[in-house]
């Protein structure tokens, strides 16, 4: 099951139920709707009642989904579990001479009025960004640049935080 934002609160909708095309900079491509942190943190960032994040619809990216849809019940058993980690822990940390991957991220928000504003984000991979990133923060809070209480970062730092780490880029888009 998968969540969309409508009115301010978290709404169940079937993971994958919902398309949309975007371009992630080679042209038009199918999203799929996920449940992405960004349900929570857009939200509280930005008061917007209404978010929906999506996934570009990649063959591998259908073939998780149907294989989770098909078996989700049996894979969060401890067997099936305890198995996937064995697994996991086979593989290399990062295997050698593998290119270094790349994120693209595309923002489209639109107001009552109809107005619509788009971006697209360019950032490393997912994982080494959010290391990245989440170090960069910590050194901000720890000298002492940071408002008390829950905050997320893009309410507090801004909308240009992202632009500070290394191999990231915005495209504001017509």
């Amino acid at each position: 099951m998968g969540l969309v934002r409508r009115d301010g609160r978290l709404v169940r909708v079937a993971l994958g139920s919902r398309e949309r095309v975007f371009d992630f900079g080679d042209g038009p491509a199918t999203g799929l709707n996920v449940s992405w942190g960004d349900l929570a943190t857009a939200y509280y960032t930005t008061g917007v009642p209404d978010i929906e994040t999506y996934v570009e619809a990649t063959p591998l990216f259908r073939a998780v989904l149907a294989g989770c849809r098909l078996f989700g019940s049996v894979l969060g058993t401890a067997p099936w579990q305890a198995a996937m980690r064995a697994w996991a822990e086979l593989l290399p940390e990062h295997p050698a001479g593998t290119p270094a991957g790349e994120m693209v991220v595309v923002a489209d928000a639109e107001d009552q009025a109809g107005r619509r504003v788009r971006a697209r984000v360019r950032t490393p991979e997912a994982y080494e960004f959010t290391g990245t990133s989440a170090a960069g923060i910590a050194q901000r809070v720890l000298r002492g640049d940071h408002e008390t209480g829950f905050q997320t970062p893009a309410r507090v730092y801004g909308p240009d935080l992202v632009l500070a780490f290394p191999g990231v880029s915005r495209e504001d888009l017509a």
